[in-house]
C-alpha cells in the first residue's frame, strides 16, 4: 500500500538535499509531487528523474507563494501536503552580517547557498552527536512520509527532532 497515494504534496528546497531525499520517498510512496527551489537546473533534473513537477520559488517572496499554490491547485488539485523545507541554519551560533567575519560569513553562505557543511563542520558535529553518525536523507524522509500519511492523521503541531540525539545535551 502506497502511503500517501495520490495526494498532492509541495516541497520547498526540494532540488537537493534532505528536500530531494523527501521529495524522492513521495513519489515513491504515490504522491503528486511539485518541488521549488531557487536552483533551477538542479530542480528541473531531479523532477524530470522523478517524473514530478518543478517550479521555481524564492520562499521569502509572499506573492511567489500565491501564484505558486494557485497554479497546483489548478494542475494537480487540491494542495494536501506542505514540505517547508527550504533554508539551512549556518553552523555558527548567533551569526549575522552586522557582527561576524568576513571568513565565518562566507562559511555561512557556503552552507545557505551550496546546501552543504565543510567536511571539518560536519566531522566535528558527527563525533558529538550519541548515536556516532549523522542522519541520511532516508532517516528524515522516513518520519516526514509518517507525519503525512493516514497513519498520522491525529498528530497535529508537533515538533519532531531527527537528529541522531544532538539535542539531547543542550
Amino acid at each position: 500500500m502506497k502511503r500517501v497515494a495520490d495526494k498532492v504534496a509541495l516541497i520547498t528546497g526540494g532540488a537537493s538535499g534532505l528536500g530531494a531525499g523527501i521529495a524522492k520517498r513521495f513519489v515513491a510512496e504515490g504522491a503528486r509531487v511539485v518541488i521549488t527551489d531557487l536552483q533551477e537546473d538542479k530542480g528541473q533534473a531531479l523532477a524530470y528523474e522523478l517524473g514530478c513537477q518543478f517550479l521555481q520559488q524564492d520562499v521569502v517572496d509572499e506573492q511567489q507563494w500565491s501564484t505558486i499554490v494557485k497554479q497546483i491547485e489548478i494542475e494537480h488539485g487540491a494542495l494536501r501536503i506542505l514540505v517547508n523545507n527550504a533554508g539551512v541554519e549556518g553552523p555558527f551560533e548567533g551569526a549575522d552580517p552586522e557582527n561576524t567575519t568576513l571568513s565565518d560569513w562566507r562559511k555561512i553562505q557556503q552552507v545557505n547557498v551550496e546546501g552543504v557543511s565543510p567536511q571539518e563542520y560536519r566531522d566535528r558535529f558527527e563525533a558529538r552527536l550519541p548515536q556516532g553518525e549523522y542522519q541520511t536523507k532516508n532517516d528524515v524522509a522516513s518520519p516526514v512520509l509518517f507525519l503525512v500519511s493516514d497513519e498520522a492523521r491525529h498528530i497535529t503541531g508537533t515538533k519532531l527532532v531527527v537528529d541522531g540525539g544532538g539535542t539531547l545535551g543542550s
